[in-house]
């Protein structure tokens, strides 16, 4: 028996059955619903897009813990963390321009791959603490154009994996 204060199984199942006929006699409701749907399931696309990209970016406040933790050995192995930072970036590079080239987009491919040569060039010359906020721009915007979960779950990792020595580094940039 169910008590009075619970709704029963078959009503709940009959007013899902009117709310799907009435969405199918106004079907401009079904994007609206839809989207608020698959927002209550956890299925937003925004929310797990913006938490992998969180968690990637908390590699330069890993990089940062890691360079108060051990002070001496990051003074003696800046060299191998500066060229670290940099063979990262170029796979960060090389993986984002090839999962635009998946896309077929192919100006998009070579507006990011002039702009990532250009951010890395200028990179060598510009030594201040400022410009990581320059790649770490440059990596977002390959993250959000980059559609499929492989591809943005990939330079989720690179961009962890590029904070670790780039926040290492970030400490002792003017020293």
């Amino acid at each position: 028996m169910a008590s009075e204060g619970f709704v029963s199984l078959e009503s709940k199942r009959g007013v899902l059955v009117s709310l799907f006929q009435q969405l199918d006699e106004h079907p401009e409701r079904t994007r609206h619903i839809q989207s608020i749907s698959g927002f209550i399931k956890g299925k937003s696309l925004l929310y797990p897009t913006m938490l992998k990209l969180l968690l990637a970016l908390t590699g330069l406040l890993c990089g940062l813990l890691l360079s108060f933790l051990a002070a001496e050995e990051i003074k003696t192995g800046k060299l191998y963390f500066i060229w670290m930072k940099r063979v990262l970036f170029a796979l960060i590079v090389v993986l984002a321009d090839y999962y635009v080239f998946i896309l077929g987009n192919y100006l998009l491919l070579i507006l990011f791959s002039i702009l990532a040569v250009l951010i890395f060039s200028l990179h060598l010359k510009i030594k201040k603490k400022w410009y990581e906020a320059v790649n770490y721009g440059l990596f977002m915007i390959f993250y959000f154009f980059i559609q499929q979960q492989t591809g943005q779950l990939l330079v989720a990792a690179g961009i962890f994996m590029y904070g670790l020595p780039a926040g290492s580094v970030l400490r002792t940039i003017n020293d």
